[in-house]
């Protein structure tokens, strides 16, 4: 696995293809990630956390919820939302 991150190259992200429309991330908690800001997909998606973390899950004018393992969150298309980084590392499976 090499870092995917556009941004900082920091190396401490990386992500897999599962399968044409299932990708598995992996977010170390220190990744400087733009997952992290608020955005929003052009697709519907659905999340879903594979590992222990501390880590949360949040959609505009919501409030946060935990991402434990084993929880699919839907994500519309053009819903904005956003991660909110733990003290954990966190491998997240997202389905388009």
């Amino acid at each position: 696995m090499s870092c995917k991150c556009t941004e900082c190259k920091c190396g401490k992200f990386t992500e897999d293809v599962f399968s044409e429309n299932t990708i598995i991330s992996h977010f170390d908690h220190s990744t400087h990630n733009p997952l992290f800001k608020w955005h929003a997909n052009a697709e519907d998606s659905w999340i879903e956390s594979i590992s222990e973390n501390d880590w949360s899950f949040q959609f505009d004018n919501e409030s946060p919820v935990t991402l434990e393992p084993g929880k699919i969150i839907q994500i519309p298309a053009g819903t904005t939302h956003r991660l909110i980084k733990g003290n954990s590392t966190i491998s997240i499976s997202i389905k388009s």
